[in-house]
């Protein structure tokens, strides 16, 4: 009896043995490639979102350099418009009132060409008389001095120079 007792317990112990053996092999064969598999992956997952984050750093950062750079732009555009305005209104201030005078009557005779262009165009036109004083082309020639004559109202409303009393002032 105490012979089986030692051969049970030989067993015991090979079997003992062959389930660490079975347990090593488990772990060399499933766990350790799973556990490698696993770590790759987590690898790759954080290097993708590494890269992800790099590359939405970089757009956000070109993104702000652009509207950056814009925005310098208007800028400089709205400081060189302003120093232009500036400069501008400073050679107004040394023109004299004859000066800008001046400017305004020369401008007078394309004033006049716009006023009578609209003419130019007509090829016929049927002048209809009822015994007043103008009759025909002398007709014509009153209605466009007529129309001339509104350029004085119209320059001294939007310039605040009645030119008529400028030009009797230089008398």
């Amino acid at each position: 009896m105490e012979v089986q007792i030692v051969q049970r317990k030989k067993e015991i112990e090979v079997e003992e043995q062959e389930i660490l053996r079975r347990e090593k092999e488990l772990e060399a064969t499933v766990k350790l490639p799973a556990t490698a598999e696993s770590y790759k992956m987590i690898v790759l997952a954080e290097g993708q979102r590494n890269a992800m984050i790099k590359k939405a750093t970089a757009q956000a950062s070109a993104t702000t350099l652009v509207g950056q750079a814009e925005a310098d732009v208007i800028k400089s555009m709205g400081e060189a418009d302003a120093a232009q305005m500036t400069a501008k209104a400073e050679a107004w201030m040394q023109y004299s009132r004859g000066a800008y005078l001046e400017m305004v009557i020369n401008q007078l005779p394309e004033m006049a060409a716009m006023v009578a262009e609209p003419l130019s165009k007509v090829k016929n036109i049927t002048m209809v008389s009822t015994g007043g004083d103008d009759v025909g082309a002398s007709r014509l020639t009153s209605e466009v001095v007529n129309v001339l004559n509104q350029v004085p109202p119209l320059i001294k409303g939007l310039t605040g120079i009645d030119i008529a009393a400028q030009i009797q002032g230089m008398k």
